[in-house]
């Protein structure tokens, strides 16, 4: 199944954000700068060739394309739960725009730029920054395998603007441009698993607030929250 009608048309009329997204990884590139991702932590680094740490932000894995059996896949397809942030943006645009090819689970008989074109458009009508395909080297799953970084991340930001100092529960914590985010409540408590992917046992349900203080709105669909045991492990979320 090639593009359709629909999807090229978007295509077109979304050329300035896809070039825009270009630009941001040729520049990458130019920089000789890489992006990691880390899919248990939904977290992206971008860092130098020596090493060093340019910033670290929100990441998500948007699909995946099989080379071998042309067969394009969005993350969401064969999820029973609530889809990811990107991934329910791009399905509902899909259906708003009435683009098919968006809001399907799976897209067959589709090239590898054809691949990139859906990804793009993806990327574009979410407003994400940037853009990291994997490429295992099995011949299997070559991609786009991709992560979308939040428009309002800046290019350089610096590591210090986004790993803040720990405070105490209770203590509100500076997000930057008058928001913070506060945790006024947690407990202890026993889980079960209802939808494929969960977990059951002991569990802990953390209350988050978020206060904006500014006069400008702030998209709360670009905040990600994500806990850690002490010694660094990740926690898992249900």
């Amino acid at each position: 199944m090639p593009l359709d009608d629909a999807t090229r048309m978007l295509r077109e009329t979304l050329d300035a954000q896809v070039l825009d997204l270009r630009d941001v990884a040729e520049l990458r590139g130019l920089r000789s700068e890489e992006l990691r991702f880390d899919s248990v932590a939904q977290r992206v680094t971008r860092q130098t060739k020596h090493g060093e740490i340019v910033g670290r932000w929100y990441a998500e894995l948007l699909a995946t394309y099989y080379l071998r059996d042309s067969i394009f896949r969005w993350a969401w397809a064969g999820t029973s739960s609530s889809y990811s942030t990107y991934g329910e943006r791009i399905f509902k645009e899909g259906q708003q725009r009435e683009v098919p090819q968006l809001c399907m689970s799976v897209v067959g008989g589709v090239t590898p730029e054809d691949a990139d074109v859906l990804t793009q458009l993806g990327l574009a009508l979410t407003g994400a920054r940037d853009l990291f395909v994997e490429e295992p080297g099995d011949g299997t799953v070559v991609g786009p395998t991709t992560t979308g970084v939040p428009a309002t991340a800046p290019d350089t930001a610096p590591v210090a603007d986004i790993v803040k100092e720990p405070v105490a529960p209770g203590t509100p914590a500076p997000l930057g441009a008058g928001v913070s985010v506060v945790l006024v409540d947690s407990e202890n408590l026993d889980v079960e698993a209802r939808v494929p992917g969960e977990t059951a046992g002991p569990a802990v349900a953390a209350t988050l607030e978020v206060r904006n203080d500014s006069s400008e709105p702030f998209d709360l669909s670009s905040l990600a929250v994500t806990a850690t045991y002490g010694d660094g492990t990740p926690a898992i979320g249900n």
